[in-house]
């Protein structure tokens, strides 16, 4: 995936869809990265916080249900772009 595409996030009702695509695919993107350095204590890269992420934030469209999955797909964003930047940081400090 071009890192441009990530721009699609952007567009109202069609960034739920581009989760999918978007924040698994970095995970997998991090994982595939360390397994070739053979690091092994990187787990699954935050592959399972991405995916849950993508799903819970499908549930904000939902009336009455969006005051629950609101709050919670903001702090699994949260989480998931700190595992993330962790990762990086990772990767440019050489480990």
């Amino acid at each position: 995936m071009e890192p441009a595409l990530v721009w699609l996030l952007l567009i109202p009702c069609f960034n739920f869809v581009w989760n999918f695509f978007v924040f698994p695919r970095l995970a997998q993107s991090f994982k595939s990265y360390f397994d070739q350095r053979g690091a092994l204590d990187v787990g699954d890269c935050g592959y399972g916080l991405a995916l849950a992420y993508s799903i819970v934030s499908c549930f904000t469209i939902i009336p009455c249900i969006n005051y629950i999955a609101l709050p919670a797909a903001l702090v699994l964003l949260i989480i998931v772009l700190v595992k993330f930047n962790n990762l990086s940081n990772r990767i440019v400090m050489g480990t």
